[in-house]
């Protein structure tokens, strides 16, 4: 499609995370900072209006017409429907209520600013929706959002430039070698392993009906897990990754010494030269790590199975199948892309992928973050609450200080089951020497 001032060109995997939003207890992500302070609403509004200047696609809607989707920008925006300044007596259910409240896709705006206000301090919480930005994108809006601030509050000027016709993916294919893209699209046939889930209770779930689990690994943890991992040459995603397999293995009834699988997303930003699409947009894909299940060997001897595996799997560029099928659904329209993932994507997926999954945003904010004079004191982010058996386990990092979050379907399972299962990955990683 042509783009105009009426149609902003969306991506492929715009179109994607909107179908599945329809198909999942909720699609969106979430950012928590607990600052030290209070934040200025004036200058938080200035800097929201800023940026979706910058960025159009926020102050947009999700149109379909006639086999076509693009985004539409809307003129009916107000204030109050991008930031709000709340009370908050109690502010951990305070957050919870913002966390488990859905974005109506396609009908709500696409992000929400809410400023919780305690008794002495504020809690910022940013909710975006999936269909216009992943994990990556969601860390990149956080810090946009919090250099326009600081240049707002310290009376600097903010040269902002409308980025458009900037979300289209195909610059990713211009950076991978054809061969490589072959492999990756054929890697999994004939691969053997079974899929690790998540314990749930049942399969039930109903749209809005979500909850999360947050835990934290302090920082002297952290950094004695980072040393740990350095002698064997893993990176921090790799010991999560170990943690979770062992986590889960204590649980499941998956017979020992079979290859078992668990899903990591994977940002494909890191592919393009630059590292960045220099917009908040989806580029993300994810690939399976298998190992072997052995509960009795220590947690060195499966790190070293992980730290193999991921190292063999990033030769191949796994991950870009994604992007290339669903870039040639895009191209036929957006029906097509409708009825595979409504329609035929259920059954490819009970038999080629992990629905357990985990995601590494990585670390928020260049060192200290600071809102004008408040300071962030800890952070968490969430990611969408999956459909069972699906399962999403979301790792963001602030101040060396690493938070473990899960957002489910209440109906399907309890608090007690979800922070039980991550206070097993949390011993796992404290266990480390």
């Amino acid at each position: 499609m042509v783009e105009t001032a009426q149609k902003l060109r969306p991506g492929a995997q715009d179109w994607f995370n909107f179908i599945a939003a329809g198909l999942n207890c909720n699609y969106q992500l979430n950012c928590i900072l607990y600052l030290d302070c209070y934040i200025d609403k004036e200058v938080l509004a200035e800097a929201i209006r800023l940026l979706i200047r910058e960025e159009p696609v926020l102050g947009s809607r999700f149109v379909i017409r006639d086999n076509e989707a693009y985004w539409e920008p809307r003129s009916d925006l107000s204030e109050k429907d991008f930031l709000s300044v709340i009370p908050a007596p109690d502010m951990e259910e305070e957050i919870r209520k913002f966390v488990n409240r859905p974005i109506n896709e396609g009908v709500d705006p696409l992000f929400h600013v809410c400023v919780l206000r305690g008794n002495a301090s504020d809690t910022l919480c940013i909710k975006i929706s999936h269909s216009c930005a992943d994990g990556r994108g969601t860390k990149d809006f956080t810090e946009r959002l919090n250099e326009i601030y600081n240049l707002l509050a310290s009376g600097q000027d903010v040269l902002v430039k409308r980025k458009t016709g900037v979300r289209d993916q195909k610059k990713l294919f211009h950076h991978i070698p054809a061969e490589k893209l072959a492999k990756s699209l054929f890697f999994d046939e004939g691969r053997e392993r079974i899929s690790c889930e998540f314990p749930y209770l049942n399969q039930k779930a109903e749209k809005g009906l979500s909850a999360f689990a947050v835990k934290y690994l302090p920082e002297e943890e952290f950094k004695r897990c980072r040393h740990f991992g350095k002698q064997y040459g893993a990176t921090v995603n790799d010991l999560f990754v170990t943690a979770l397999f062992r986590a889960i293995w204590s649980l499941d009834n998956l017979p020992e010494m079979k290859k078992t699988s668990i899903g990591c997303t994977v940002d494909l930003r890191q592919y393009i030269p630059e590292k960045t699409m220099n917009t908040i947009c989806n580029l993300s894909s994810m690939f399976e790590i298998v190992v072997e299940k052995n509960t009795d060997a220590p947690f060195h001897e499966t790190l070293k199975q992980v730290v193999k595996e991921t190292k063999r799997l990033k030769e191949l560029f796994l991950g870009a199948d994604f992007p290339f099928i669903y870039e040639v659904l895009f191209r036929i329209g957006f029906e097509q892309m409708y009825r595979h993932i409504v329609q035929d994507r259920p059954e490819e997926e009970d038999k080629n992928s992990s629905p357990f999954i985990f995601s590494n945003i990585g670390v928020i904010g260049n060192g200290e973050m600071t809102w004008g004079p408040a300071t962030v004191r800890r952070l968490f982010m969430t990611g969408p609450a999956l459909n069972p058996p699906m399962s999403l386990f979301v790792a963001a990092t602030y101040a060396d200080v690493t938070a473990l979050t899960f957002a489910y379907s209440k109906l399907s399972a309890t608090e007690t089951l979800v922070e039980a299962f991550l206070e097993l990955v949390l011993e796992e990683l404290k266990s480390l020497e």
